[in-house]
């Protein structure tokens, strides 16, 4: 919700400062830098991370998860906010590469575990 109201913030910002107008929102490429960056981390939030979000509604019914398991989860958790902060403020693309792979690596940790834990052996 954190990123719907910046977005909304960053948008107003730019159409007050006449940066931009309300038209230039119609299209994707519309927004300004740091609207696109914004942008598109709120889109990022729907990709890779949902095949966790999924694993854990699929393996927490099923007490799938230990400890270690939990500290992967928050481990993502944070590598999430971790990557919204980089591609927001920043432009350092090989920092948020970086980011990205902690991220990717506790999503395949989750989803692994809960295929090992749900495939018939």
């Amino acid at each position: 919700m954190g990123l719907y109201a910046l977005l909304t913030a960053v948008r107003l910002d730019a159409v007050r400062a006449r940066r931009a107008t309300l038209r230039d929102f119609v299209r994707a490429d519309g927004d300004t830098p740091l609207g696109a960056r914004v942008a598109r981390n709120l889109a990022n939030q729907f990709e890779l991370p949902m095949f966790a979000w999924i694993a854990v509604a699929i393996g927490a019914p099923r007490d799938l998860f230990g400890p270690i398991d939990l500290a992967v989860l928050w481990i993502l958790v944070a590598g999430r906010v971790a990557h919204s902060a980089v591609q927001i403020l920043t432009t350092d693309v090989a920092l948020r590469g970086l980011v990205y792979t902690v991220t990717a690596l506790a999503v395949l940790w989750i989803v692994a575990r809960v295929a090992l834990g749900v495939l018939p052996q």
